[in-house]
């Protein structure tokens, strides 16, 4: 694991409401591109960190999903560049489920300005449920159960008012 990554996963402190998981993030030197703001890359690494934090909350952590033989892969993201973030700022990125299909979940995050409130992304990452050979597949029962959807925007705005 890059020295980067492991400081940053260090720093960050993960914690959940329900069904809403914020991942907080002081931005480092490292994580700036030559335009000194935080590189486009960082935050796609940010949402699936959050990601993994998130569905680890409901118990389905990386091991659980090897030992089930089942996985999720990207099918698609998108993202919405609103403001720039730049060193030492305080962020966080905020994630649910607005989806859940057979196959596919779709996920939110938010990065937010932990300061100022602002939002600075709106992402999406539409994930593929696949089995062991990687072949989409159903989303089993027990993972359907687990994960609770969320559409109301109005819940994560009052969510990021929490935010300290």
């Amino acid at each position: 694991m890059r020295k980067s990554l492991q400081t940053n996963e260090r720093k960050a402190r993960y914690s959940s409401h329900m069904d809403i998981m914020l991942h907080s993030i002081v931005v480092e030197r490292s994580s700036l591109d030559f335009n000194r703001h935080v590189n486009n890359l960082e935050y796609i690494r940010w949402m699936q960190e959050a990601a993994i934090k998130h569905s680890s909350h409901f118990g389905w952590t990386p091991r659980r999903y090897m030992e089930s033989g089942f996985s999720w892969v990207v099918g698609s993201h998108y993202v919405k560049y609103l403001r720039p973030a730049f060193e030492e700022e305080r962020l966080a990125v905020v994630t649910w489920v607005s989806e859940l299909g057979s196959r596919v979940l779709t996920r939110q995050y938010w990065c937010v300005n932990k300061d100022s409130k602002k939002i600075l992304v709106k992402a999406e990452t539409l994930w593929v449920f696949v089995d062991r050979t990687g072949k989409p597949t159903r989303i089993i029962d027990e993972l359907k159960r687990d994960y609770r959807v969320i559409k109301d925007e109005v819940r994560i705005k009052d969510f990021i008012e929490q935010i300290r």
